[in-house]
């Protein structure tokens, strides 16, 4: 009931494609989204057009319009987003460029909104402003709009995919279609992790079936020369702070990312207490999804944030960003304070199948949002300087 009228970013990327789609073909060409979806927000709950014409609102396809009212015309898209038009015949760029900053950013200290040109184009915008481009991911927050880092992190940065599932235990694709799919998709390198052997609701791995699962890897690195393939690991943090497996296991992987599966409702203090004790642990080398939600579904834990950064901090242990669309874990909001500490991010699609290696890009948008740099991501090094990183710990 919560999430009621709130979508997922990844969810509606596709719909509102679809709908600007139905714009052109009513005849409607000078559009421009703006708002929450334009920013890319993690959860997207009104989405925005501006718009100078309503002579064929009532053509648009798939568009039933169910409201008119001061000037907005709302109505539902495939009976599955509410969208809204908002008529500007005057200044629809204008107005779509402001209405991209969130209601947080003081635009009037940014720049003087007299001088906003009426442009589709808005490199000519900021050069009107006599500003550099402020990415739409970082509009939602006056400070990064300030900041505008320099460097921040994009897709084609992303060398490596880390945290992946087969069927080795709840992935529906091999280790060899998993390669196949990455070095398509111009990856450099990929690290299997599935779960350990705690998780039996994931077919979590014995022993055994580990070891058989490392030999397939050496068969198949023969098979991919140009692809640097990682044995890795998703070890269950138990109850104490415990990793799945003895150090002497642990030690067969590559790295170890270490998650938290199970008793997931716990107070602030036994959360944290778990998850600095695993930090400390000196095989773990990722902390996967810090707080265990799922985006308008599930809440998750809430461990103290600063000791967590703090603990990975003094014992070298990367966060990762989870990049499935329903985690985004941990919170963009957050990556700032870790990277200040000098805590390196990685940004991890968590795939459990080949497509979902592509989630990548939520992952990236995310981290954008956050203000967060290419050089603060370790999957943007070469594979060796990435485990090279990893084993300074």
């Amino acid at each position: 009931e919560a999430s009621k009228n709130k979508w997922l970013y990844a969810n509606i990327e596709p719909l509102l494609a679809e709908f600007e789609k139905s714009l052109h073909t009513a005849s409607i060409h000078r559009f421009r989204l703006t708002g929450q979806a334009f920013r890319r927000e993690q959860i997207v709950e009104q989405i925005r057009y501006i718009i100078d014409s309503d002579d064929k609102i009532a053509d648009i396809p798939d568009f039933v319009v169910t409201k008119d009212d001061s000037g907005v015309i709302t109505g539902k898209f495939l009976d599955k987003v509410t969208i809204d038009l908002i008529i500007d015949r005057m200044h629809p760029y204008k107005r779509a460029f402001l209405e991209s900053f969130s209601e947080m950013v003081d635009t009037d200290s940014l720049f003087d909104s007299e001088k906003i040109p009426e442009s589709e184009d808005e490199s000519v915008i900021f050069n009107t402003l006599d500003l550099l481009k402020i990415p739409e991911e970082l509009r939602w927050s006056y400070e990064l709009c300030r900041l505008n880092p320099p460097n921040l992190i994009s897709y084609n940065d992303i060398k490596g995919v880390i945290h992946t599932h087969t069927v080795y235990s709840d992935g529906i694709h091999s280790i060899r279609d998993m390669c196949k799919f990455a070095q398509q998709n111009g990856f450099e390198y990929i690290a299997f992790s599935d779960h350990s052997k705690s998780a039996t609701y994931a077919n979590g791995l014995s022993i055994e079936r580990i070891l058989q699962q490392h030999r397939e890897i050496d068969e198949v690195k023969t098979e991919f020369p140009d692809l640097k393939i990682f044995k890795s690991i998703e070890s269950d943090i138990l109850s104490a702070g415990d990793l799945d497996y003895e150090a002497e296991i642990l030690q067969l992987f590559d790295f170890v990312i270490g998650s938290v599966h199970s008793g997931l409702n716990m107070d602030t203090e036994h959360v944290t207490q778990r998850l600095v004790k695993a930090i400390e642990h000196p095989n773990l080398n990722i902390l996967g999804h810090m707080t265990g939600r799922l985006l308008l579904s599930r809440k998750g834990y809430m461990p103290d944030v600063d000791r967590i950064i703090d603990a990975c901090a003094a014992n070298n242990v990367v966060i990762e960003l989870n990049a499935n669309p329903q985690r985004l874990d941990m919170d963009y909001t957050l990556l700032r304070k870790a990277t200040d500490k000098g805590v390196m991010i990685s940004i991890n699609p968590d795939a459990h199948s080949r497509d979902a290696i592509l989630n990548i890009k939520y992952g990236v948008i995310a981290g954008r949002n956050g203000g967060l740099e290419k050089l603060n991501v370790i999957n943007t090094y070469s594979a060796d300087e990435f485990l090279a990183r990893l084993r300074s710990k």
